[in-house]
Parts: structure tokens; sequence; C-alpha cells
């Protein structure tokens, strides 16, 4: 069958790891990098200017919080 020609194996591998990971795990697997090993810095930075980002905004909605004169019932 058409398939069993190794280059069209090896072009079928490469696709479904296209479909599965996408463009930079064909590019690192191909290099010998696990893919999961570079996504924990990923996944920790991403975290950290999530964090860092809501913790700034939550300080500014504190301080326009606190200049609003609240009127006692």
């Amino acid at each position: 069958m058409f398939f069993d020609r190794p280059f069209l194996k090896k072009q079928l591998d490469s696709n479904e790891k296209m479909l599965w990971y996408g463009r930079t795990a064909v590019f690192f697997s191909h290099w010998g990098v696990p893919v999961w090993i570079l996504m924990i810095p990923a996944v920790f930075f991403s975290g950290r200017v999530i964090f860092l980002a809501c913790n700034r905004y939550r300080r500014l909605f504190r301080l326009l919080d606190s200049t609003k004169k609240y009127i006692p019932v």
C-alpha cells in the first residue's frame, strides 16, 4: 500500500503531530527537546504575569474606592 513507504509514513507521523501539538512541538521534537519541559517555565511565567496584572488592578480599584465619600445611613 502507499503508506508502506518510509517517507510517506514519516510525513503522516509529522502531520499527526501537527494536528495534536502544533508547529512548535514538531520543531522541538525534531531537535529532541521534550515539549513538556518547555511548558513548565511557560506556565509559571504566564501565571506570574496574570497574577501581577490582577494585583495591580486590585490596588488601583482599592485606591479609587477609598476616594469615595460614603454617606452614613
